[in-house]
């Protein structure tokens, strides 16, 4: 059996030597997020680790994706995760879903679009991935006034992600 977790990433060079008074130059809209501080302005990873059969752990996605959301398909053979590429891909909110074998090899695009989408799951069948997505506005930016929704798209990223619950009637 094995975890998939989330950590940050340090990239090396961001900062100089840290001191009280040490400024920060955010070029992306994650910085302050948890309303604290710089929590937020390293990338993600997604890593996986065998508990049971000694140490290390395989990184499936580095921090060029800034990925999150990890999930297990239902026979654990692939892994998909949510993850932002692109240019400009940290000055608005759209991301993709990707999935992979559980050692990291054969990514592939499952879902992209004008959404930010998060909680990727396999279906039972392991055919279809589910996500909550919200519809962005022409800037790539969330509409204060909409709901997520749930989408559903082929595990294999041959078909567009398609919504299958009603749309906000406001």
């Amino acid at each position: 059996s094995a975890l998939a977790f989330v950590t940050r990433i340090d990239v090396g060079g961001r900062y100089a030597a840290a001191t009280e008074h040490t400024a920060h130059r955010f070029t992306g809209l994650g910085g302050f997020a948890d309303g604290f501080g710089a929590t937020f302005d390293r990338p993600r990873s997604i890593q996986v680790v065998h508990p049971f059969d000694g140490p290390g752990t395989t990184i499936i996605a580095d921090a060029s994706l800034d990925a999150t959301d990890p999930s297990w398909s239902p026979d654990g053979s692939l892994l998909t995760f949510t993850g932002k590429s692109g240019p400009d891909s940290d000055l608005n909110a759209r991301n993709s879903v990707f999935a992979c074998a559980a050692d990291g090899s054969g990514r592939q695009l499952v879902a992209s679009g004008d959404l930010v989408m998060g909680c990727p799951r396999f279906g039972p069948d392991g055919r279809s991935v589910f996500v909550a997505g919200e519809v962005l506005d022409s800037e790539g930016l969330p509409d204060a006034a909409a709901s997520f929704g749930v989408w559903r798209a082929p595990s294999d990223g041959r078909a567009a992600v398609e919504r299958i619950t009603d749309e906000e009637p406001y």
